[in-house]
């Protein structure tokens, strides 16, 4: 059987740990001292001049990072594959014969362009909906006017 060694731990040991730990802590809170060679940020210019609204000058102001944009992929989709296919319909129907339309050639004619199309349409459409991600954008809780920050104040 073995027995346990019983090893205790004088508080002088712990004590220059503790103290040491207390007087980072105190400099860590005390303002950092500024070299004359380095020039003062503009941290206290902006404090000093709050962000506001361009429309209404409201003062609460939200910063929202865009995602992904479906009215983008939506709009691409409807513009690049039901447009041209409502589009083609038509011309086919005024210059055609009813018959023609109905010819099980066209229709599977037809079914073949819509699939090429939207083997086109669909990844592309998926992508521009990705345009202007990540990107930061103001918003003002008063009114709802919506902009992009710049580094320049207006």
């Amino acid at each position: 059987m073995t027995t346990k060694k019983n090893s205790t731990r004088n508080d002088s040991d712990i004590r220059p740990i503790i103290t040491r730990k207390n007087t980072q802590k105190k400099n860590s809170t005390s303002a950092p001292s500024r070299s004359k060679n380095f020039p003062q940020t503009h941290t206290k210019r902006a404090a000093s001049r709050p962000l506001r609204c361009p429309s209404c000058g409201g003062a609460k102001i939200v910063g929202t990072i865009r995602g992904y944009r479906f009215t983008y992929f939506f709009l691409f989709v409807f513009i690049f594959l039901v447009l041209p296919l409502a589009g083609l319909s038509l011309i086919l129907a005024s210059s055609y014969s009813t018959p023609f339309l109905l010819s099980p050639e066209f229709i599977r004619s037809m079914k073949l362009f819509a699939i090429f199309l939207a083997t086109l349409v669909i990844p592309t459409g998926l992508a521009t909906g990705l345009i202007g991600r990540r990107k930061v954008i103001n918003t003002c809780m008063k009114c709802g006017h919506k902009w992009k920050p710049s580094g320049k104040g207006k």
